[in-house]
């Protein structure tokens, strides 16, 4: 059994805005027990408090947190499962200035999602990862984020690797609540029909340890980006600009590393 807590406060001076004050704490509970089969539980609570204002203009934001995880492994022959969930709440109240504020200013956000992932030897060489999590964010309706990997030890010192994963950006306040006001007209709404960013993610790699005192990684990436944020005109008056999901990215690149021991 773990328990853990802090308690912050704090204060910024900043040379362009007027300066603000920064406080909280949190706690955090964790319970953790092993079975006789290899199997482990672990069952973790934490609460979270987050204060920042302006003394001048009384713009700030409130931020409370309860977080609430479970996490199961096991072992079944050449399978290794976890599975678990989480549940989160959010309060917040956000305190705006005349020209940035958002409707409405507070709200309850709920988080919650449950997963499950089976690693898996193939052979004695070959081994595969395969998962997916529910994820039930505020905004948007349930997603599936599934994930994939799979390694071969295709020589005593060299593993090859693929993987493929999604993931998402589910939307915040900012991308749903904010207002901007420039020369007293609204210059800039969030849109309440701002979705999830997502992206589609596959990896390929090899370790290698080419010399006794000498290790080799090399991942190649290719990352397609979907539905990512972007600043749309009204369609008759171009203004107030809105948040929408019309932009896509493709990013692509080699990582490698080489470490050597010298002595």
């Amino acid at each position: 059994v773990t328990l853990q807590g802090d308690l912050y406060d704090g204060f910024e001076a900043q040379q362009t805005a007027p300066a603000q004050s920064v406080r909280g704490g949190n706690v955090t509970s964790r319970w953790t027990r092993s079975f006789g089969d290899g199997g482990v539980l672990q069952v973790q609570a934490y609460y979270d408090r987050a204060e920042r204002g302006d003394e001048v203009d009384g713009s700030g934001f409130k931020v409370d947190t309860y977080d609430v995880d479970l996490q199961h492994s096991s072992e079944f022959g050449p399978h290794a499962f976890v599975w678990g969930g989480g549940y989160r709440q959010v309060r917040y109240r956000i305190n705006g200035t005349a020209q940035l504020f958002f409707e409405p200013p507070s709200r309850n956000l709920s988080l919650a999602n449950v997963f499950v992932q089976d690693t898996v030897a193939l052979s004695p060489d070959v081994s595969l990862i395969a998962g997916v999590k529910l994820e039930d964010d505020p905004y948007v309706r349930p997603v599936l984020l599934p994930n994939v990997r799979v390694s071969w030890r295709a020589a005593e010192q060299v593993t090859l690797w693929a993987a493929a994963s999604r993931a998402v950006r589910a939307p915040t306040p900012f991308d749903r609540d904010v207002v901007e006001v420039l020369g007293g007209q609204r210059f800039l709404v969030a849109g309440g029909a701002f979705r999830s960013e997502r992206l589609n993610a596959y990896e390929v790699g090899v370790k290698a340890q080419p010399a006794p005192r000498a290790l080799l990684s090399v991942t190649g990436f290719y990352n397609d980006y979907d539905r990512l944020r972007s600043i749309e005109p009204a369609p008759a008056t171009v203004i107030p600009l809105r948040w929408d999901n019309r932009m896509a990215v493709h990013t692509y690149g080699v990582d490698a590393c080489l470490e050597g021991q010298v002595t």
